[in-house]
C-alpha cells in the first residue's frame, strides 16, 4: 500500500518543499484526517520530522496516525534511494 502511494505522488517532486494543500492532498490518499493535518498547517519539511505523537497533536488517533508515520517513512526512504540513483551512489556504505 505505502509502495504504491509513493510511487503514484512521486512526480510531485521533493515533498520536504509541499505546501499544506499538496500535504493535504497525500494525506487524503492515505486515510481520511487530510483536514485536521490541513488545519494545523503541516507543510512538507514538518512532515518529514513529524513522529507518530505529533500526528496525535493534530487529532489523528493511534492507527491512522501510525499508517501515515509509516508513509512518511516511505517517502524518505524512496526519496533518498531516488536521490542515490540520480548521484550513481546506490551503495554509499560500500564507498
Amino acid at each position: 500500500m505505502f509502495n504504491a502511494l509513493a510511487s503514484e505522488i512521486a512526480f510531485l517532486g521533493d515533498f520536504k518543499q509541499w505546501l499544506p494543500e499538496q500535504v493535504k492532498e497525500w494525506a487524503t490518499k492515505e486515510v481520511q484526517y487530510a483536514q485536521m493535518l490541513l488545519g494545523n498547517d503541516v507543510e512538507g519539511e514538518s512532515k518529514a520530522v513529524f513522529t507518530e505523537a505529533d500526528f496525535g497533536k493534530c487529532g489523528i488517533v493511534v492507527a491512522p496516525a501510525k499508517k501515515l508515520y509509516l508513509a512518511v517513512q516511505q517517502l524518505l526512504n524512496q526519496q533518498s534511494l531516488s536521490h542515490r540513483h540520480r548521484s550513481g551512489n546506490l551503495y554509499p556504505f560500500l564507498s
